[in-house]
């Protein structure tokens, strides 16, 4: 009888004892659930509520998009023809577009989608720089070089983390997709819902980032030899906006993602007279890097410029300054040398090189003519 109570004793105490450890132990885990929470989750949360506000606010202060929204993308057609020749319809076509689009500017939209197409070097990426410059200022481009993302083990992640910090210093910008065909098909899907919507999702925080006032332009050397015939032997015709989406999805493009551009647009390779003009652009920007001003290019500088640019022509205007550089360098070292500011740029046949022909400040030669025309340069070539 004693042993059966004294056993009735011990297991209460025993239950009495595991109780209280059953009630510690859940009063301990409660507590460490609500320290985890307010220690960790809450503060968590509170950042990325906070930066989503934080963002909205540069979006509404940073930004200008006030007067962004006053601004006529097209009168920027002539400043950019003067810096990039042979592509003055598209040129038009794009700002045409973009300028409707800021008008009408919405969420859920950005401000255009273009892909540009065409040989190598003939200025697809010079013309986003010049229209980042022209409509949201100096460094308010982001390039994204598709040939880091070739890799079908790429991560897309890393594109749109890219895209949002862009985002972070300022909301207004162009976007540069370089050589899109060069991505992997899973990247390129990736980007379906930014070339739809102008949205991206964050991918820390599954936060829904629209772009509103984004240019994206997206370039490609894929489909020239899939043109139609009459296009590519007839210099002067025009390739339409279908021509360049047939030509892209007989070459192997995704249909589905051609559609989801605004417009498609052919910049072909430069005819003769086109060289001349980027050639002389390319001698006065190079000069002026010096501080000195050319006055004045003679033709036959120009015409032996094109003849040595013809076994590179297939590399486009990149290997053209290339060219035009290693001509000049001797004669910047001299004209620096005797502090030249201002001069005429003549050929010296002996050597294939540039050669000073007059030198002086700007008003001594104020008088020679700064452009050769047409008429000249054509005689210079044996153009008819």
């Amino acid at each position: 009888m004693k042993s059966s109570v004294a056993n009735t004793v011990i297991a209460a105490l025993i239950s009495a004892v595991a109780f209280v450890a059953v009630l510690k132990f859940s009063a301990a885990i409660s507590i460490s659930v609500l320290l985890v929470f307010f220690i960790i989750v809450l503060p968590i949360a509170m950042f990325f509520r906070a930066r989503h506000l934080f963002r909205q606010f540069v979006a509404a202060a940073r930004g200008n998009k006030k007067n962004l929204k006053t601004q006529q993308p097209t009168t920027l057609a002539d400043w950019i023809n003067e810096n990039l020749v042979g592509h003055e319809r598209d040129i038009k076509d794009i700002l045409t577009n973009i300028e409707r689009n800021l008008l009408l500017s919405q969420r859920g939209r950005h401000l255009g989608a273009y892909l540009l197409m065409g040989p190598t070097g003939t200025g697809k990426s010079y013309f986003a720089h010049l229209l980042s410059e022209g409509m949201f200022g100096p460094d308010k481009i982001l390039v994204i070089p598709m040939s880091q993302y070739s890799s079908p083990a790429a991560d897309t992640n890393s594109v749109f983390t890219l895209i949002l910090e862009q985002f972070d210093r300022n909301p207004e910008f162009l976007l540069l997709i370089d050589e899109l065909d060069r991505a992997s098909p899973h990247v390129q899907n990736a980007l379906f819902h930014l070339l739809d919507n102008g949205e991206i999702i964050d991918p820390a925080s599954s936060e829904r980032i629209l772009l509103q006032y984004v240019v994206i332009v997206a370039t490609t050397n894929l489909g020239i030899d899939h043109m139609k015939k009459d296009v590519l032997e007839n210099p002067d015709a025009l390739a339409s906006d279908g021509d360049c989406r047939e030509a892209l999805a007989r070459a192997g493009f995704d249909k589905a993602l051609i559609t989801r551009f605004d417009g498609v647009c052919f910049f072909r390779g430069l005819s003769d007279i086109d060289v001349i003009s980027v050639a002389i652009l390319q001698l006065r920007a190079y000069y002026e890097q010096f501080q000195i001003t050319v006055k004045y290019v003679d033709p036959d500088l120009l015409v032996d410029i094109l003849k040595q640019n013809e076994a590179y022509s297939e590399f486009g205007v990149r290997q053209l300054q290339r060219l035009i550089r290693n001509m000049s360098d001797p004669t910047v070292m001299s004209a620096k040398k005797r502090g030249i500011t201002s001069l005429v740029l003549g050929f010296d046949p002996a050597n294939s090189s540039v050669r000073i022909v007059k030198e002086g400040n700007k008003k001594e030669i104020a008088g020679i003519a700064e452009e050769k025309t047409e008429k000249e340069i054509k005689q210079g070539i044996g153009a008819p």
